[in-house]
Formats: structure tokens, sequence, C-alpha cells
């Protein structure tokens, strides 16, 4: 994934495939696995300071 196309996820927000976290909590990776056995969801985290 470039730069481009991680703004473009970010434009269009969240979604049932999307969620976009600031900080890993303890149940991050449940998370994940949940996002993962859903439909394929996408997995993005960055820090906006």
């Amino acid at each position: 994934m470039d730069v481009n196309e991680l703004l473009a996820l970010i434009k269009e927000g969240e979604n049932e495939r999307i969620e976009f976290k600031r900080t890993a909590t303890p149940n991050i990776a449940r998370e994940i696995c949940a996002m993962a056995n859903a439909e394929g969801g996408i997995p993005a985290r960055w820090s906006l300071r």
C-alpha cells in the first residue's frame, strides 16, 4: 500500500472493513483477528501528531 492508497482509505472513513486506531490496546490482537475473520479487513495504525 502506498501513501496515496492510505490517504484514499482515510478519506473514505471507517466502515465494516476499516477501523482506525490511534493506539494499540490490550485487545488489539482480538480486534485484528475479528476483522480478518469477517471479510478481509485492513489493519492500519499510524500516529497523528
